[in-house]
Parts: structure tokens; C-alpha cells; sequence
């Protein structure tokens, strides 16, 4: 019996008709993006200085609310890092240094310069408490984060640097329909600290690469912040992260049809397949590699019908 292979191109066909019907067709993911863009963040000035920004899958316009976890960033701006320290600083902030030698790449150790004392908040109270000598523990402030969440809500186990929470709607909201009981919202809430990292974002911005992403984009990216975020991994007990996620946001949106595509389907082959084989290949792995692939791809290559193909580089 003769084995007809079906060419590349018809599967990629195939494919993205069957993702357009899953509510991945270029202008569902459109919709989805400037409907949560709208409501994407909201600053609190008479509780401290802090502002909560939506983030992750939802925002990026590839998730789905109830099926992927809300996940927030909240930024303290009571708290600035910065690796050149000077001493003209603004009153009131309470300022680290980051300190990125011996530190793996992307990461950095964080150190007391200065503590406001007018500064309010459960992150300012955990800073005045750590040594000036002795580089801040990530997981220590893990630890701290999750146990001041309010009680109202299950908190989950510590997972990575986020401290997720579930909210059962029935229960917070007090609605008695059979139907939203088995509802939970997941968040995974990451605290950051704002930081200038100008260095990095110059290098990346005058490394060598194809078409993608444009110059439009690349010089808005240099204007948009960054944040320091705590690291869960056991063996970076000292390390915290930086963060480019709202570079990241960008360059998502940025993808063509092609791209997202390809992006919502590493994003599922992660998910349902590497994942359990692997702790380690996180959603964060896969968008990092999906930026790598749109640099050295040519754009030429991101047709109608290269899923496929693309997928399988």
C-alpha cells in the first residue's frame, strides 16, 4: 500500500484554518489585544506608589480568560534600581543598586544604597530590615510577598517568582448560579521594582539581525521601562531577574498573522507535551525562542502557508 505524503504547504493550509475557528484568526487576536490593552493598568497613590500591569498571555492577545491564568506585575515605584549610582536621587525612594557581576546572564544581585524613610509598604518594611552589606535574597522576599496576601483568597504554592492566588467568584462576588461555582480566576502576581538597564538595551539594540523586528519598533522599545522581578529557581537563592516584559508585549504584537500562529503553537506543544516532560520549558523559554526564530527568519519566509516549516525549525 503507497503512502501519499501531504505537501507542507496544505497542512500549513489546514492549520491555520483549524486556529482561525479556535479564535486565533488575526482579527480575534486584534480584538482581544485592544480590549485588554484598554484596562491594561491601574496606579494606586493613596496606598503607596504602586501600580498593578496586566501581563502574559491575555494581554499579548494569544489567551483566553478562564483558561489561562491572569498574570500581573506589581510595581512598586517607591523603589528604584539603578547600576551607575549617583547622588542626585529622588525624595521619598528608596534606591538598590544592581550589581551584575558573577551573576548569570540576565540577572543580577540587588544591594541597599538608601532607605526613605517616608516610603510605605510591605516591601519598603522588608528592605529596612536586610543588612546594607549583604545582597538581598529573592527567595526570602518570595516568601514574604505570599504571606501577605489577603486571606480571603487561596494562595498556591510559590512557583517561580510569581505568588499565585485563586479567587472562587462564586464565593467573592456571593452570585449563586450552579454555573459560576466551578469558576476560578488564577493569577500569578510578581512584584517588580523599576530599573535602568540602558546598557543592555543598547546592546540589543545594535546587535546584528534580519528584518524583524523593524526600526519603528526597536526605537520604541528603548523608551519603555524595565523592572527587577525575583527569581523561584533554588539555586539562585541571591539572584533576581530583569525584566524587558513590556518590551516583550511589543514584540509580540508586532508578530505577523504567520508568526503568532506559530508562536500560539509552540505555546500548546509546550503546554500539553514539553511541559510534563520538563519543568523547566516555561512559557517564558518559549517566547524567548519564538523571538530568536523571527530574527534570523527572514519575513519573506512568514507566508500563508510556512507554519509548518516554521514550527519545525
Amino acid at each position: 500500500m503507497e503512502i501519499k505524503m501531504v505537501p507542507h504547504w496544505k497542512k500549513s493550509k489546514e492549520l491555520r484554518a483549524y486556529l482561525d475557528k479556535m479564535g486565533f484568526s488575526r482579527n480575534r487576536v486584534q480584538e482581544r489585544k485592544l480590549m485588554y490593552e484598554r484596562n491594561s493598568s491601574i496606579r494606586y497613590t493613596d496606598i503607596g506608589d504602586t501600580e498593578q500591569i496586566l501581563a502574559g498571555s491575555l494581554r499579548e492577545g494569544v489567551g483566553f480568560l478562564f483558561y489561562n491564568d491572569i498574570d500581573i506585575l506589581d510595581v512598586d515605584h517607591n523603589i528604584i534600581c539603578e547600576t551607575n549610582i549617583t547622588e542626585e536621587h529622588v525624595e521619598g525612594k528608596t534606591v538598590l543598586q544592581i550589581d551584575e557581576n558573577h551573576a548569570s546572564p540576565g540577572y543580577c544581585f540587588l544591594k541597599i544604597v538608601s532607605v526613605s524613610e517616608t516610603s510605605t509598604g510591605r516591601n519598603a518594611s522588608w528592605i529596612k530590615q536586610c543588612k546594607k552589606d549583604l545582597p538581598l535574597s529573592s527567595k526570602y522576599f518570595n516568601s514574604i510577598h505570599a504571606a501577605s496576601i489577603s486571606s480571603e483568597i487561596e494562595i498556591c504554592p510559590v512557583q517561580g517568582p510569581s505568588a499565585p492566588i485563586k479567587l472562587n467568584i462564586t464565593n467573592y462576588f456571593g452570585l449563586s448560579d450552579s454555573f459560576w461555582s466551578h469558576i476560578n480566576f488564577k493569577s500569578d502576581i510578581v512584584t517588580a521594582f523599576p530599573c535602568k538597564v540602558d546598557h543592555i538595551l543598547h546592546e540589543w539594540k545594535d546587535r546584528k539581525r534580519r528584518d524583524w523586528p523593524d526600526s519603528k519598533t526597536i526605537s520604541e522599545i528603548m523608551t519603555l521601562p524595565t523592572y527587577v522581578v525575583p527569581v523561584g529557581e533554588k539555586d539562585k537563592l541571591y539572584e533576581w531577574r530583569i525584566s524587558f516584559v513590556m518590551a516583550e508585549l511589543l514584540l509580540v504584537h508586532s508578530f505577523n498573522d504567520t508568526q503568532t500562529k506559530v508562536y500560539v503553537l509552540m505555546k500548546i506543544v509546550t503546554k500539553r507535551i514539553l511541559k510534563p516532560l520538563c519543568e523547566d520549558i516555561t512559557s517564558y523559554v518559549v517566547k524567548n525562542v519564538m523571538f530568536w526564530l523571527c530574527e534570523k527568519v527572514p519575513k519573506s519566509s512568514c507566508q500563508n502557508f510556512s507554519c509548518i516549516g516554521l514550527e519545525m525549525l
